[in-house]
Order: C-alpha cells, then sequence, then structure tokens
C-alpha cells in the first residue's frame, strides 16, 4: 500500500468513526482516494471514459446519507475483500 492509499483508508476510518458505523464502507475509502488527484487515477478513468467527478459527486451524495449507532473499527465485507485482492495481486 502506498502513502496515498493509506492516508485513504485513515481518512474513511476517521469519517466512520465520526458518523458512528458500524463498518468502515469501501465507498468512502474510494471516495478519499478519488480526493488524491492522482495522475494514475486520472489516466484510469480517461481510458475507460468514465467521468471522474460524476463519480465522485455520486459518491460524496451517498456518503453524507449513511449513519450509524456505533463506531467500529472493521472494513465492510466489500473493503475487506477488496484489501485481500490488492494484497494477493502484489504478492
Amino acid at each position: 500500500m502506498d502513502l496515498d492509499s493509506a492516508e485513504a483508508f485513515w481518512q474513511a476510518v476517521r469519517f466512520s468513526r465520526g458518523r458512528k458505523l458500524d463498518f468502515i464502507p469501501t465507498q468512502a475509502v474510494l471516495y478519499f482516494l478519488l480526493n488524491k488527484k492522482s495522475l494514475k487515477i486520472n489516466f484510469i478513468f480517461n481510458r475507460a471514459l468514465l467521468d471522474f467527478e460524476e463519480l465522485k459527486d455520486s459518491l460524496g451524495n451517498f456518503l453524507k446519507q449513511i449513519k450509524g449507532n456505533k463506531f467500529s473499527n472493521k472494513l465492510s465485507l466489500e473493503c475487506e475483500k477488496v484489501v485481500l485482492e490488492a494484497a494477493r495481486l502484489s504478492a
């Protein structure tokens, strides 16, 4: 995991703690990664003909709506799968 990814995960943890979510959602990690304005991410979006700003806005709107009851410092099942797959691919 590079520094930008680690920082995005930490921002997702802080976001989840502030919203008292039961888990750290994948959408929060992706949202904070998109906020990094990485050249690699921009390249991928341009090649795939995806609207970067539209996705970021949609994720932001989704994250504004979710609420929880008690913070739990654990990843959502989807987020856990993404992290494990990334670790597998990097090996």
